[in-house]
């Protein structure tokens, strides 16, 4: 993982919560302290495809 900016940061491969690769070349831009927007392209259609991801808990 590297540091793109200030609130961007990117990474090769994501996982679900089963541990299966499902998406790659995910960019995340940080919205506040518990948003972020999310990114990526699809690795079963290949479409970019953009997701809100809310934090639970600390």
């Amino acid at each position: 993982m590297r540091v793109v900016g200030e609130d961007l940061v990117w990474t090769n491969t994501v996982y679900d919560m089963d541990g299966k690769k499902t998406v790659s070349d995910f960019v995340y831009q940080k919205q506040d302290a518990r948003t972020m927007l999310v990114k990526y392209t699809d690795a079963e259609d290949g479409k970019q495809k953009t997701v809100k991801c809310t934090k639970i808990g600390d």
